[in-house]
């Protein structure tokens, strides 16, 4: 037992050492003003494994997905899956379905998530042929909620552009991504024209206001 707890221990300094080392090393190569923190804790018996300005205040960034992810995982269970239905109110007459197509997707936030590798579009439809259908005439209604998303105050302005996804809806489609593509072959100072946007609804009315900016400048657009 003495030489099991020796071992452990051993473990445990040439962990808090190695990333010792590593926490030194990105901070030499990184802007002085930058500043790191990092606190490591042994979940069986709270015992603290590596500190490094762990009473320092920073911002959590992404690491705060992991308090949602945690979340979901003890609500919902790592077994659980999102189902779709497809309902049809209507007759099958000779493979033409006449009626409505009621699409409810449970509030699924990867509905359609290129991510994902997602087809719903595909899958409604082998699901149609299924049932024998060959044509549809009628219309499609989503089902959606009522709920109205409120941005929080503290929200960056200067992430809301790129950073965020989907809000809490009842429907969402793609993680609710709309991309704008740009030729910017034009020089510096000078507007990038906006060439596509994926997807584009009939009824917006979109103002360009990007300029081209330094090479090697990164992605400022909000």
């Amino acid at each position: 037992m003495k030489l099991f707890c020796f071992i452990l221990l051993q473990v445990q300094s040439l962990y808090s050492n190695s990333l010792q080392s590593f926490v030194s090393d990105f901070q030499k190569n990184m802007h002085p003003e930058i500043q790191i923190s990092v606190f490591v804790k042994k979940t069986s018996n709270d015992s603290t494994m590596f500190s490094y300005n762990s009473d320092l205040n920073l911002p959590p960034a992404s690491t705060l997905k992991l308090l949602s992810t945690g979340l979901a995982f003890q609500k919902l269970g790592s077994q659980f899956r999102f189902k779709s239905n497809i309902i049809l109110n209507g007759q099958i007459n000779e493979g033409i379905f006449t009626g409505k197509i009621i699409i409810d997707t449970q509030s699924d936030p990867s509905f359609g998530s290129k991510r994902f590798n997602l087809n719903p579009e595909r899958e409604i439809i082998l699901a149609l042929k299924n049932k024998d259908i060959k044509a549809v005439k009628g219309d499609i209604e989503i089902i959606t909620d009522n709920n109205t998303f409120k941005v929080p105050l503290s929200w960056q302005i200067g992430d809301i552009g790129n950073y965020f996804g989907a809000f809490p809806m009842g429907f969402n489609f793609d993680e609710n991504i709309v991309s704008y593509y740009f030729d910017a072959k034009n020089m510096e100072g000078q507007s990038a024209d906006l060439v596509k946007t994926e997807p584009l609804a009939s009824n917006w009315e979109i103002i360009n206001q990007v300029k081209i900016g330094p090479r090697n400048s990164g992605d400022q657009v909000n």
